[in-house]
């Protein structure tokens, strides 16, 4: 793709208050919130379906950001404080910062399910992460969202736990 789309942590851009200094980007994940990234993302996904005709379904592995604070991003820096009347990284871990960090990946599975509808509509769509909605969501994993605009066909809630009672409590919650 492209450098220029990759998600930042928080610490990626502000000083650390003990030492004074920034972290070094780690371009480890990809922004969401790009319009263009997302489209390339799908246009990649486009030609493995081409490639592979026998497959049966789309799993997306934990859509979202690996971090509550990989929100940073340059986009996200010009667009939220317009949305939003504040800037974004005083904001990151507020209710305005996890919908705007959810606004990116529902554009990805939206696009992502409108694709599978047109192209391959006997595919199964499904993604996974946390048993709880309210966790996931701050990593913009909104499945919840998506579920309900049944756009999922599966959802596999990860719960590693190794007790029983735990495991079932989890899921139901699930």
């Amino acid at each position: 793709g492209n450098p220029q789309w990759a998600a930042r942590r928080l610490y990626e851009l502000i000083p650390d208050p003990k030492t004074g200094k920034v972290a070094p980007r780690g371009w480890d994940s990809l922004c969401p919130q790009h319009p263009q990234a997302r489209l390339w993302q799908l246009e990649l996904l486009r030609k493995a379906f081409q490639r592979y005709p026998q497959l049966k379904g789309m799993h997306i592995e934990e859509p979202g950001y690996s971090n509550t604070d990989e929100c940073v991003f340059d986009l996200c820096l010009e667009v939220f404080p317009k949305l939003n009347g504040k800037p974004l990284p005083q904001s990151i871990h507020t209710p305005e910062g996890i919908n705007f960090r959810c606004t990116g990946p529902t554009a990805f599975m939206s696009q992502m399910y409108e694709m599978l509808q047109q192209d391959y509509p006997q595919y199964i769509f499904s993604t996974n992460g946390a048993y709880d909605w309210r966790i996931d969501r701050q990593r913009a994993r909104d499945w919840i969202y998506w579920a309900g605009l049944n756009w999922l066909d599966y959802y596999a809630p990860q719960i590693y736990v190794n007790n029983v009672s735990a495991f079932r409590k989890q899921f139901r919650f699930t």
